[in-house]
């Protein structure tokens, strides 16, 4: 649908988006169609059709990575530069990154880091991850197929229903 799904956090505080395709380096104006923190995903729009023409989208993995599953990190830098690693996802855990919603997210070490992001593949042709944080000891995690395929879900809609939210932070005390 000339749609562009990122991570929320690389976007939220933008004061201009731009994107740019494999296939040229002009850079085209994008707006957010829809943005949820709690999820940490957005939609980007292009209005230039022209920017689609020779992109082929991702399909989503069916099923989340299990622990134990080896699947590719890929990230691209600024130039282009394809990064790719063999990684096992190590676990699944529920994080809260921005708000009070509990979502999956996989976990996987790796001899690259991936502090500027990055998808994960699985089969080498689905999308299993959006890789959206790596710490200094190359630990990164990723959000998995089960919340960005429920944020597309409800991206189409008339009206978005976001994630449910519990509404309190629960804090584990010392005494």
């Amino acid at each position: 649908g000339n749609r562009i799904m990122v991570l929320a956090s690389d976007i939220r505080d933008a004061a201009v988006l731009e994107v740019q395709s494999y296939a040229s380096y002009a850079r085209l104006p994008a707006s957010v169609k829809l943005m949820d923190l709690e999820a940490n995903l957005a939609l980007l729009k292009v209005e230039n059709d022209a920017f689609f023409r020779d992109l082929l989208p991702l399909p989503f993995a069916p099923r989340d990575p299990a622990p134990g599953q080896e699947v590719t990190a890929v990230k691209v830098d600024g130039v282009f530069r394809v990064y790719r690693a063999r990684v096992r996802i190590k676990e699944v855990n529920a994080t809260a990154d921005y708000g009070f919603t509990y979502l999956p997210s996989t976990v996987f070490r790796s001899s690259e880091p991936f502090r500027g992001g990055g998808v994960l593949l699985c089969e080498e042709r689905h999308l299993c991850g959006f890789i959206g944080y790596s710490d200094q000891e190359k630990l990164a995690e990723s959000l998995p197929p089960s919340g960005f395929s429920a944020f597309h879900q409800r991206a189409q809609a008339p009206v978005y229903s976001g994630f449910a939210s519990q509404g309190v932070a629960l804090e584990r005390l010392v005494d």
